[in-house]
């Protein structure tokens, strides 16, 4: 197991490619670019999570999401949500 890096855009609504089994842990900003980390098995294959991505005060969809992490940027405040199981 090894904790890895996995970029994401500000949207609301993606697809992040990720081990099988993968646990998010957190996010920040990491030069720039909004981040998220996530304990894996690199030998496991890829699956698509959706994760969501949301800034204070906007709507989350009905659909199960499970919390993230919170990240800070220039005064802006994203929130991520992964797909629950």
């Amino acid at each position: 197991m090894t904790i890895a890096s996995f970029p994401l855009v500000q949207l609301n609504v993606q697809f992040v490619s990720i081990p099988f089994g993968a646990k998010f842990l957190s996010v920040s900003v990491k030069n720039g670019q909004l981040t998220a980390y996530a304990l894996v098995d690199l030998q496991l294959p890829k699956v698509q999570r959706k994760v969501l991505v949301v800034s204070t005060g906007k709507q989350i969809p009905s659909e199960r999401w499970e919390f993230v992490g919170t990240a800070v940027e220039d005064g802006k405040v994203w929130h991520v949500f992964a797909e629950g199981a």
